[in-house]
C-alpha cells in the first residue's frame, strides 16, 4: 500500500495572466498530443504538500511565453477540462482524489464517461465517476476509495 500524505491546497493569484487562448484541438488525438509535448509535470513547493492551482490565464501565460506550461495533476486536470469544454465536450469534471494526492479530468461522450490522468487519455468508457475512480486506483495499485470530490 502506498502512504498519504496531507494535502494543503492554495489558490495563487499573483502569477503572471494573459487574455490570449490558444487554438481549439480538433479531436481527442491531437488534445492529447498537446497534453504529452506542451505540458511539463512540475511537482508543488515543499514536496508537493502546498498545492498551487493554477488559473487558466496563468496557464495560458506560461503557453505563450515559455511554449508549455509546467504544473502537476490538478493544474492538468483543470487545463484539460477548460480545454475539452471548448471542444464541445460537457460536462468535464477534476476528480480529486485526496488519499492518493492525484487528481483526473473526467469527461463525457456519447458513449460514457472518459479521463485523462496527467497526459495520458484512458481509452475506456465509464457508466459513472465512481467506476473512473475505482479503476484508476485499481491500475495504479491502491485500494479503491470513495470518490472524494469532483468540481
Amino acid at each position: 500500500m502506498k502512504r498519504l500524505s496531507i494535502l494543503i491546497l492554495l489558490f495563487c493569484a499573483c502569477a503572471p495572466r494573459t487574455n490570449w487562448e490558444p487554438p481549439i484541438p480538433m479531436n481527442l488525438s491531437m488534445l492529447t498530443a498537446f497534453a504529452r509535448n506542451k505540458m511539463v509535470y512540475k511537482r508543488d513547493p515543499v514536496w508537493g504538500l502546498l498545492d498551487n492551482l493554477q488559473s487558466i490565464e496563468a496557464m495560458n501565460y506560461q503557453l505563450k511565453e515559455n511554449g508549455f506550461i509546467e504544473g502537476d495533476c490538478e493544474d492538468y486536470a483543470h487545463y484539460l477540462g477548460w480545454t475539452l469544454e471548448r471542444m464541445g465536450y460537457s460536462p468535464t469534471w477534476s476528480i480529486a482524489i485526496p488519499p492518493y494526492r492525484h487528481t483526473l479530468c473526467a469527461f463525457k461522450t456519447d458513449k460514457g464517461w472518459r479521463f485523462f490522468s496527467n497526459q495520458v487519455l484512458y481509452y475506456v468508457y465509464f457508466t459513472s465517476l465512481q467506476n473512473i475512480v475505482t479503476y484508476w486506483c485499481e491500475t495504479e495499485g491502491y485500494e479503491p476509495t470513495i470518490l472524494w470530490m469532483a468540481y
